[in-house]
């Protein structure tokens, strides 16, 4: 699994930020000058908690509040499936259950942060159609 975190950069103090590094119960990850980082091989449907801290010339920051975070679950499956036939083509047609994954990080200036998507698909009906040319 997997969480994308983003978050508002803090007051630099003078001395602009090298890197950020992202903290978490299980490890840590260095994602540059940059304010994204996705953090991967984490275990799906299990809660991490993490951090983000700033390095500039200085050294390194305090830690932000912490957040936590749940990687993407396996979605649910198709429902209500059906197939329709016609002449030389057929109709499929299904149900897409509900998805959803976030969390939000909180900044020292009190706003917050985006820590992950969020996706959710309410009983969305997808269709394909499959036609089958004529043979000669």
């Amino acid at each position: 699994g997997a969480v994308a975190l983003q978050w508002t950069p803090g007051n630099a103090n003078g001395s602009p930020i090298t890197e950020y590094e992202v903290r978490w119960n299980g490890g840590q990850k260095v994602c540059g000058a940059v304010t994204t980082c996705q953090v991967t091989g984490l275990k799906n449907s299990t809660t991490y908690l993490f951090t983000v801290r700033a390095k500039n010339a200085v050294g390194w920051s305090a830690d932000s509040n912490q957040v936590e975070g749940k990687p993407d679950r396996a979605p649910e499956a198709p429902a209500n499936v059906e197939v329709k036939g016609g002449y030389r083509s057929a109709s499929v047609s299904w149900s897409t259950g509900n998805y959803e994954a976030h969390a939000l990080i909180p900044t020292r200036s009190g706003s917050s942060a985006r820590a992950a998507g969020r996706s959710s698909s309410r009983e969305s009906r997808r269709r394909q159609r499959i036609s089958r040319s004529p043979t000669m």
